[in-house]
């Protein structure tokens, strides 16, 4: 048995004892994947059809302030109503300050980029939201359409979370997570429209207790097409494929360097 066997055999051994090993949880990770992508499909799936009272129709024409004194008549105060109504008149370019008539709470929560930082504007408790309104922000102005994410909807008796509605009302992105199994190991999938040239991404991670954990991608047309692999004490490795098939794993390991710690490349296998 060749050394690379060898190593490959005492990580699954290792990771089995510790209730995970990797590729064991591919049959239904795959088929969690098919029936989500079949129950609630990328850019097709509507707002109205998985909760109506966030789908609220846009009156062409309006200025904002006409937009803000239609909102005021139509819908004073009631939420999610007035927020969603207002939404559809923002987008990119328009200034920061319009979003106050949203009258929502501010999550505390801001991710930041090179090139400005999100905003959420939750419905219900902040600690505890129903749904949100991010946006992203930079020299006082939105630089991106804001998006409408649903904390939880339940299709035909599932649980799905984080389902995100672009400007359009369409569903750009979804996850499922399922309850830990009997070894302790959580399975999450989720599908999104942030593919290299906009096509539908797939993905798979699965996270059990001790810290192992394995990263699955897919193609739009749900093959697998990558796996990341990490356990404390263990080389991670990354595997590669093409058009379903293993042609190539990468074991990583890290070293100190200056200033932290550094990954690289230990060794490489390559499959025919």
């Amino acid at each position: 048995m060749t050394l690379a066997a060898i190593s490959l055999v005492a990580f699954c051994l290792s990771a089995t004892a510790n209730g995970f090993q990797p590729g064991e949880h591919d049959k239904e990770a795959l088929r969690l994947l098919r029936a989500m992508s079949v129950a609630i499909p990328l850019r097709t799936t509507s707002l109205p059809k998985i909760a109506p009272d966030f789908a609220v129709e846009k009156d062409a024409g309006l200025a904002w302030n006409e937009v803000v004194a239609v909102a005021n008549s139509r819908f004073g105060q009631r939420q999610p109503e007035r927020a969603a109504f207002l939404r559809k008149y923002l987008g990119k370019g328009s200034p920061e300050v319009q979003l106050g008539e949203l009258q929502l709470s501010v999550s505390g929560m801001s991710a930041r980029t090179g090139g400005g930082a999100s905003r959420g504007f939750v419905f219900g408790p902040v600690a505890k939201p129903t749904a949100t309104i991010t946006v992203w922000i930079a020299q006082d102005q939105l630089i991106d359409e804001p998006t409408l994410g649903l904390t939880t909807a339940t299709i035909e008796g599932v649980i799905y979370s984080n389902l995100v509605f672009d400007l359009s009302d369409h569903l750009i992105s979804a996850n499922r997570q399922l309850p830990p199994n009997a070894n302790g190991a959580t399975l999450s999938v989720g599908q999104n429209t942030s593919g290299a040239g906009g096509v539908n991404f797939f993905w798979v991670q699965i996270s059990a207790p001790g810290g192992a954990s394995e990263s699955i991608n897919y193609t739009p047309d749900l093959v697998i097409r990558e796996r990341w692999v990490n356990a404390p004490g263990q080389l991670g490795f990354r595997e590669v494929y093409e058009n379903g098939i293993l042609r190539r794993r990468v074991h990583y390991n890290k070293r100190q360097v200056e200033g932290g710690t550094q990954s690289y490349i230990e060794r490489e296998e390559k499959f025919p």
